[in-house]
């Protein structure tokens, strides 16, 4: 098949050699007429997303809301923020914010968060800390490593979800990507006017546990996907942050 040599080295279902604990995502860049036939195939194999409105229960906005260092450490991998990424996010319109840690290890990811009332995160954030509350430990994080609200980034996801012999799979679709910056602990309900940050592509990811399953290794080779390491958080900073900025001059 056509897909990135690193996805040949992924063994299949019927092999499952022990693995670090985590979830496995692979990311793929596709046109809309790729994306029309995947969306149709999804619809076929998988089940709706139970956390996706819509007519078919498997769409819904995203808003993110990403924090780095004054250096921006994790944008430029330092040693210490490497393959890390700090950010708030908001699905859809609900009332809860969640605070996320999101960590690769050998390829996995593991997450760490927390959902708290959106109401109070600005607050929560920005006066003393209250140990009793439940995202503090989120609040030392940003204590610690002096992080800030960098820039917002939303999109419109398309999510289905299923089973495998291996675990659980989600299939992901992400467009109408749109990024801008950002000074405030808000992280919005609706759709952002800035920057877009794809024309006329769509971000796929495929999320798995252990190994990828036979049906996702069947989409690719039929699809002829190519992997990619396209990342939603590094493209917002290079399309939305001042070059100074960047170069550690500001």
């Amino acid at each position: 098949m056509n897909a990135d040599p690193q996805a040949n080295r992924v063994q299949s279902e019927a092999e499952t050699p022990p693995r670090p604990k985590g979830t496995y995502e692979i990311k793929f860049l596709i046109d809309q007429e790729q994306s029309d036939r995947i969306m149709d195939w999804a619809r076929r194999h998988l089940n709706p997303d139970p956390h996706a409105g819509g007519e078919q229960g498997d769409v819904y906005l995203v808003n993110s809301l990403y924090l780095d260092t004054p250096g921006l450490d994790v944008f430029h991998r330092s040693d210490r923020f490497r393959q890390r990424k700090y950010r708030l996010r908001r699905y859809g319109s609900e009332s809860r914010v969640w605070m996320e840690v999101k960590r690769k290890r050998k390829g996995a990811v593991r997450k760490r968060r927390v959902s708290v009332d959106d109401h109070h995160v600005m607050s929560r954030l920005m006066e003393p800390l209250d140990e009793s509350w439940e995202g503090a430990w989120f609040r030392r994080r940003i204590d610690t490593l002096q992080f800030q609200p960098v820039c917002q980034v939303t999109y419109r996801r398309f999510a289905r979800v299923g089973k495998s012999s291996v675990g659980p799979i989600r299939l992901t679709m992400d467009d109408e990507l749109t990024g801008c910056p950002a000074n405030q602990w808000h992280v919005p309900c609706g759709p952002l006017t800035g920057i877009p940050l794809l024309t006329n592509k769509r971000v796929l990811e495929l999320k798995f546990q252990a190994v990828v399953p036979n049906l996702f290794r069947q989409l690719i080779q039929d699809e002829k996907l190519r992997m990619t390491s396209f990342s939603k958080y590094r493209t917002s900073v290079e399309e939305c942050v001042s070059l100074d900025r960047i170069a550690g001059e500001v």
